[in-house]
Order: C-alpha cells, then structure tokens, then sequence
C-alpha cells in the first residue's frame, strides 16, 4: 500500500489529501476534492475501502498551489528557468508537476499548463497514470515551500477556486473576490449567458455582501462578462451544442447518463427529467443526510417544494421514486416509467450534486450529543476480549438500569464501558438512542448504525457465552483517537 503511505506523509506537511481511482484520476469519495484531509484515521479509512487508490493532493491554500506543465514543448522557453527553481518536483507522463507554497487564488491557465489553485487537485507519486506509468518524485518535498514566482503568472488572472464558502456577511474587502468566485461557480454549473450570470451576481450581492460603499455602475455586467469569456464557459457551450446521447436500448425511457465530469446543471437536468420536473420549475438541491443506504435524501425544487426519500435506496425502487415525486409535489411534478438500471443512474447524478451542509450540521449534533453523553457517563472497566470476563461485564452491564433521558432527575448515569486490555471505549446503543430522542434528532433505529458512522463510532454486538448463552449487548465503540483515558 505505497499510496497509502505517500498519502500520511503528504498529510503530515499539511497537504489535504484524497482517493482517486487506481489507475485513474476520478476522487473516490463523495465530495471530491472538498472530501480532502489531513486526518490520519479519515486517510486509514479511505484505503482501507480502497487499499490501491492513487493518492490526490488538493491545491491551494493549505494545500500547495502546482504548476501542471502539461505540454513540455509550448513550454520550451521558460522551462530551463522552471526546472532551477528550488522546488518540489514530479515527473508526469506528459511533463512536470511543481509544487509551491499554496494561496487563495484559483486555477490560472497558461500557454504550457495550468498553475493548479483552490478548488483543484493533482495525482501524486507513487500514483499509476492511466497509461499504466507511475508519477515518480523528481525532487522530493522535505520542508517548507517557496512562494510562486510572480513571473509564472504574469498577467494571466486567476478564474476564481469555484469553491462555496457559506457566509453570513460579506465584507467590502472581501466582495469582489467572493462575487468572481461565485461567477465561476455559476459558470462550472452550465450557466454561461453574460446576462444570466449578471442576474444572479446581484442576487448575490443583495443577499450576502455590504453595500457601503455601493457597487459601481456596470460592475456586475463586468464580472459577467469576463466569466462568460472565461476557458470554462467556452468548454460548457460547446459540450452543450453536442447532441444528447442516444441508447441504444429502444425500451430505455431516459438518455444516457450525462458524462462522470458533466456540470452540475447537465446533472441536474438528467434528475429533473427523471422526475417529470416541468420547465418551469428546476432542481435547486439536493441534499444527502448522511452515507448509508438507509439514511434519508431531499430534492428540493425551485417553488420550494420537497421531494423527501425516508431511505436513499428508495430511489431506485420505481414505484417509491414516483410516489414520492407526485405526493410531495401534489401531483405537479409527473415522472415516467423508469427502470431500476435507469434510476441507478438518477441515483449517482444525485449524490454527486448533492451538498453535505445537512450532513455537515448533523455530524456536529452527534458529536455533540456523544460528547455529552461521555461527560456524564459512569465508568464500567472490564475486558471484552476474553470469554470468561466478558461474560461477567455483560452480565455487570445487564444488572444495570439504562440512562433514560427524559428522566434525567432519577435516571443512573449512562454507562462508559473500558476495555482494561486494550483501552478501548464503548457507549451503549440504547443510552445513546435515548439521548438522541431526547434531543429530537429524528433517528430511526434502522438510521442509527448508519448516522452513528458519520462520525466514525461502529456498532459491535457483543455476546457472552455464559451457561445461559442470552447476554448480549449493542455497544457503539468511540474512535481509537479518542480513546485516551
């Protein structure tokens, strides 16, 4: 596992790290390169699943920010000068990858490459190309970075990260930079008409950003317009002048599923179709709360209507899918027909468009609500790692009265099991169930192994094999990271 290991070591220079497909450049995980981290047990987890991953590093502040010299030959004359600077290199297939100190700034396009900014990401070595070639360091990082040289970019502007930072209040300062960001956003999402994207930056603008000193006149036509010209419109109109895809099934009632590196807006045009959206109405969000197939799945709509999935499986099963789109649109929305290879695909297209602020919001309420729980815990120490004292622990936890929350006066403490053999901790599954009911977190049992994960406590059954062979218990054991006594 060598990527797995380049990966720890890239993270521990602060270099967010991610999972891409073995022999490939796709992220594996959800979110892509905003999925990217620095946490040793998140990048244990990842290769666990995927033990030949190749290993990302995200760009741009705290990351480096790389020059991908892609074209050695247009590159011919600065290259000399590049290859002397006192940086981290990599060899590509195609040519180099240098990595400097990381800022703000987003991707620049240059004559030979790109200078790779926020919002991007590159393969690292030891990482396979698709050609079956292997990344290999040149010159290897062993300290702090250099800034970029002024020189590289010249006058070349950056297009912005296209990263959305949720915000509350945008100071005059911070304006500018966070309007041609949102541009860029809108652009990478398929809208790419100057007068559209000038629409929705006064939006912006109104909704988020101080007004004093107002903005000047024809400042926002300005932004429109440079986003418009920009590399990424041009790409996003000419992919949509091709013509839509045709399967080769008769029978297939929906077109092919739109290419893994679509923009969000062909994404969300396939879901639309896919619900019978009318054109009037379009899909605004969709939102994932949380990674298991049995946690739920929002659509919302631009009337701010809710298409609601209680089980994110239930979208491709036929019949839920269309229940729930006429019941939860009163009958506005009329989706077809589909099969279950069809809403396979409408199955993917939603969770790469969907946002992770619910999940993101919900993962602190457990934590919080696990927290808690441990402040107020009582310690039960034993092992479980043996038959006999686990048979006795279990027994000890089963003579015990169960923390109910809503009786906190009377209530014993919850039980905070430690395992005297290896420190291992535990929560038991029915005090934390009893909490999160309390707190109104709306988690069904057949959701709470899988909301339980997103923060990474596991479920073990553990069992006694006793003379009566009956005790049991459902413990949730806390991350080996917080696991200190």
């Amino acid at each position: 596992m060598a990527t797995l290991e380049a990966a720890r070591a890239l993270a521990r220079l602060g270099w967010p790290v991610l999972p891409v497909t073995p022999g490939g450049k796709e992220p594996l995980s959800r979110n892509g390169v905003n999925d990217a981290t620095t946490d040793a047990a998140r990048i244990a987890q990842w290769w666990g699943k995927w033990p030949d991953a190749n290993v990302g590093v995200a760009t741009g502040a705290p990351g480096p920010t790389v020059l991908d010299i892609d074209n050695p030959k247009a590159a011919a004359d600065v290259l000399p000068k590049l290859l002397e600077l006192d940086a981290p290199q990599a060899a590509t297939v195609r040519g180099r990858h240098l990595y400097f100190r990381g800022n703000e700034s987003g991707t620049i396009k240059l004559g030979y490459g790109e200078l790779r900014g926020r919002g991007s990401y590159v393969v690292a070595p030891p990482s396979i190309h698709p050609s079956g070639k292997e990344y290999v360091w040149l010159v290897e990082p062993n300290g702090p970075l250099q800034r970029v040289p002024e020189w590289i970019a010249g006058d070349h502007r950056s297009k912005g990260a296209g990263v959305r930072v949720p915000r509350e209040r945008v100071a005059h300062g911070e304006r500018h930079d966070y309007l041609t960001d949102h541009a860029v956003r809108l652009v990478r999402s398929g809208v790419t008409e100057p007068e559209a994207i000038e629409r929705a930056l006064v939006a912006e603008y109104d909704a988020v950003c101080d007004k004093k000193p107002a903005a000047l006149p024809h400042y926002f036509t300005k932004i429109a317009k440079w986003a418009a010209s920009s590399d990424i419109a041009t790409r996003e109109r000419e992919r949509a002048k091709k013509p839509a895809k045709r399967s080769r099934s008769a029978s297939r009632t929906l077109p092919l599923a739109p290419a893994r590196d679509a923009a969000l807006g062909e994404l969300r045009a396939f879901v639309a179709t896919a619900g019978g959206v009318p054109d009037v109405l379009r899909i605004d969000e969709v939102v994932r709360f949380g990674v298991d197939p049995g946690d739920a799945l929002h659509v919302k709509l631009s009337n701010g209507m809710r298409v609601k999935f209680e089980r994110q499986e239930d979208v491709m099963t036929p019949k839920a899918w269309q229940g729930a789109w006429i019941g939860g649109t009163s009958g506005v929305c009329r989706p077809p027909s589909l099969k279950i290879a069809e809403l396979a695909d409408v199955y993917w297209a939603c969770c790469v468009i969907a946002t992770s602020t619910a999940e993101e919001r919900f993962e602190v309420d457990l934590q919080e609500l696990v927290d808690e729980l441990v402040d107020m815990a009582e310690r039960v120490a034993g092992t479980l790692t043996e038959v006999e004292p686990r048979y006795l622990l279990l027994g000890a936890l089963r003579d015990r009265p169960r923390y109910d929350a809503a009786d906190r006066g009377a209530a014993k403490p919850p039980a905070l099991v430690v395992d005297m053999r290896n420190g291992r901790r535990y929560l038991r599954a029915s005090e934390l169930q009893s909490l999160a009911d309390y707190r109104k977190l709306g988690i069904s049992k057949a959701q709470f192994a899988g909301r339980m994960r997103m923060i990474r406590l596991e479920r073990r059954l553990v069992q006694g094999d006793g003379d009566s062979g009956h005790r049991k218990q459902v413990l949730y054991e806390l991350p080996p990271d917080e696991a200190t006594e």
